[in-house]
């Protein structure tokens, strides 16, 4: 049960840090091309990658609940609502550190390195998980089919932009030329 849990969390680290990384690339210029492919389709990525790390967290917890209700929950005298409690904790400090935290804080430092490493894997695996993202990638397009989303505009005006650039000016963090 112990090397499934650690299986689960590689995953876990798989999938978050492959996010990460592939929306975190500053250009394309130093990407293979099997990267390039995956991030030609990207909200099918992520809602691909999202699904996967779902269904891993979720296992994870689950197996969590498992082992306590099966192992620990007979060897112990506290209730078994206290020591559910207390795995939950204790898997979301897991999941946290080293399913998010850290796979992400590498893949930010390491985008391009992390991305063309994970690139053949995750299209193996994408080919496995995209057909149960496929329902949500398709209920996300209804979704923001029905309430559009707009692009994100940097400056609603160009009154705007010279106001922030003489705000700028006057604080002494732009120069005027």
């Amino acid at each position: 049960m112990i090397a499934l849990f650690i299986i689960l969390i590689i995953f876990s680290a798989f999938f978050s840090g492959t996010e990460t990384a592939l929306f975190h690339l500053k250009s394309y210029d130093n990407i293979n091309e099997k990267v390039k492919k995956l991030l030609s389709r990207p909200q099918k990525l992520l809602s691909t990658l999202l699904t996967g790390n779902t269904i891993v967290n979720i296992a994870i917890g689950s197996l969590g609940a498992t082992y306590t209700v099966n192992y620990i929950s007979d060897k112990s005298t506290l209730p078994l609502s206290t020591l559910l409690f207390i795995e939950v904790v204790i898997i979301t400090f897991l999941v946290l550190i080293f399913g998010e935290i850290i796979p992400k804080t590498y893949a930010i430092a390491k985008s391009e390195k992390f991305a063309n490493a994970v690139a053949k894997p995750l299209d193996i695996i994408l080919r496995f998980i995209y057909p149960i993202a496929f329902f949500f990638h398709k209920i996300t397009d209804l979704i923001i089919r029905i309430f559009p989303i707009k692009k994100e505009q940097i400056f609603d005006s160009e009154e705007e932009l010279m106001m922030l650039a003489e705000v700028g000016e006057e604080e002494g963090t732009l120069d005027h030329e």
